[in-house]
């Protein structure tokens, strides 16, 4: 299951935040997992760029436990192109050519939106598609969120997708 969000954070508060909800900051392990992670972003804000779990650890791009990234990869051309620790998946909508929608690497301390990948426990229900409303929902630190779920055969491999918008203004 992915959890994607709008708010902007620095790596630190995506993994923070990820890891609070069970899971770790996404990453794209085919090109399958890779299309969906898009559209799931581009759902949410395909004007803003959204961190990828995927760090350079000893100069290896790695996820957060130190595992090497497999044979997939998705770098936009030219990238990685610095010394630069973390990565992300470029925006999608004022980007030109083949850079959209790809990675790249930045500095963690940069402002980017986030998905986070959790993992669905065997006897976890899942809700039918009709019960796919939105609703607001209360967060850990009190603001309210509008949270919609978004399946279909897109999104065959997961199993169920909750995107996160907040609207910090909207509840006062």
């Amino acid at each position: 299951m992915y959890s994607a969000t709008e708010d902007l954070t620095l790596y630190s508060g995506a993994y923070e935040q990820c890891r609070r909800q069970g899971g770790m900051v996404a990453i794209p392990r085919d090109e399958e997992e890779q299309r969906n992670l898009v559209f799931l972003k581009n759902c949410v804000n395909n004007g803003h760029p959204f961190w990828l779990g995927i760090k350079k650890i000893a100069g290896v791009w790695s996820d957060d436990s130190g595992t090497a990234l497999g044979n997939f990869t998705s770098w936009a051309p030219g990238e990685p192109d610095e010394d630069k620790p973390c990565s992300y998946i470029v925006k999608g909508d004022h980007e030109v050519g083949e850079r959209r929608d790809n990675w790249a690497d930045t500095y963690c301390h940069s402002g980017f939106s986030y998905i986070c990948e959790i993992e669905v426990q065997p006897d976890h229900t899942v809700p039918p598609c009709s019960a796919a409303a939105t609703a607001s929902q209360r967060a850990d630190d009190g603001s309210m969120a509008r949270v919609a779920t978004i399946a279909g055969s897109a999104l065959a491999s997961i199993v169920l997708a909750h995107v996160v918008l907040a609207y910090p203004n909207m509840f006062g």
